[in-house]
């Protein structure tokens, strides 16, 4: 059976898409620690049996599937009315860098539009300072959309790099913005070459926070909380106007999703599900590879990619596993892995209308 997945060859790469046609590029698919794990490479670990850091350093790491990065993808798309491809980023690792050098030449991506965090973790954050060697200064500052419980963790660890109040987006833009600048003061202005970055905060989150849609860059994507351990609260994405939803949860717990959020998902119908699945135990912050195959029986995605995969995984023998829901229950469950590249329509992912919006006026009201 055809998952309709690929890796790009040489052959296929190309500097602009046509017009409608938009892809998901994974450009890392591991745990906070990546596989290889230094730990096991060195001797720290002595369990060596049960994972596959040495065979995760075997030839070329852009072609070994068992060597993953901290999980981030890119989305490249054309808006049928635009002249131009856009690159937008999920999440900025610790291992943004190793994942540009790697991908972003091979698929020819030359810039990056805007970044979407999903949460304040190192694993997401920070590569922040990498992005001024991705920012078109021709396109101005870069937007990087954001939870305000994210926007106080960067203004921790990059001050530097938080030169201006943020602007509200989705239902924040509700809340007035002088009393959060008031809460959240920004440093005084870096002189050092840094990356210039114009922070929209979209979110608290919190469970109770209202579904509202935001335009970035011409997509359209709701951001939605998940618990990512007991009580810490991480982002999900939702991508899409029409009923053919792309979903993406990076960092996710068992259980993970509130109520509320379940509703809103099982009222969709969901065309990709990529989901945290970190092994076959599960993790105190992130849910099992079983806990994703009971979310997508519910969901009833067309296809679920599973990300976020811990060393502990070798990716041919788990899909080989995975392979046998397709045939049992005609349930489409496979790995995801570093350079994996999925083909979308751009058309179910972005807004029908599309022009070039003031930073001020970018927001979508409550459908």
């Amino acid at each position: 059976w055809d998952l309709g997945l690929k890796m790009e060859t040489e052959q296929d790469e190309k500097d602009e898409l046509k017009a409608g046609e938009c892809q998901a590029i994974f450009v890392g698919t591991g745990t906070s620690t990546g596989t290889p794990q230094i730990n096991c490479l060195i001797g720290l670990k002595h369990d060596l049996h049960e994972c596959v850091c040495h065979k995760a350093v075997e030839g070329d790491p852009c072609e070994n599937k068992n060597n993953r990065l901290n999980p981030s993808i890119l989305l490249r798309y054309r808006i049928s009315n635009s002249t131009s491809t856009k690159y937008v980023l999920f999440d900025c690792c610790k291992t943004f860098r190793e994942a540009a050098v790697r991908w972003f030449r091979r698929y020819r991506v030359p810039h990056i539009n805007a970044v979407l965090l999903s949460h304040g973790h190192a694993d997401a954050t920070l590569g922040i300072d990498d992005l001024r060697m991705v920012i078109n200064k021709k396109n101005g500052p870069l937007s990087v959309y954001l939870s305000e419980q994210t926007y106080k963790t960067v203004n921790s660890v990059f001050p530097y790099l938080v030169n201006s109040p943020p602007t509200y987006h989705g239902h924040m833009a509700n809340i007035h913005p002088e009393e959060r600048k008031r809460q959240l003061l920004p440093p005084e202005k870096a002189s050092a070459w840094v990356a210039k970055i114009d922070w929209r905060i979209m979110s608290r989150p919190n469970v109770d926070d209202p579904f509202v849609p935001v335009n970035v860059q011409g997509l359209q994507i709701t951001p939605f909380p998940v618990y990512h351990g007991k009580e810490y609260l991480s982002l999900g994405f939702m991508l899409g106007e029409s009923n053919d939803k792309f979903v993406y949860i990076s960092d996710i717990s068992s259980p993970g999703i509130p109520e509320k959020v379940f509703a809103m998902l099982e009222s969709v119908a969901i065309q990709f599900l990529i989901v945290d699945a970190i092994s076959e135990q599960g993790a105190i912050t992130h849910q099992s590879i079983d806990d994703a195959v009971q979310l997508a029986r519910k969901l009833r995605p067309v296809r679920t990619i599973l990300t976020g995969i811990s060393h502990r995984i070798d990716h041919d023998d788990m899909n080989h596993k995975l392979a046998e829901l397709k045939s049992e229950e005609d349930l489409d469950v496979q790995l995801a892995y570093d350079g994996l590249v999925v083909d979308l329509k751009a058309a179910s992912i972005c807004l029908t209308k599309h022009a070039d919006f003031n930073i001020y006026d970018s927001f979508i009201v409550s459908r």
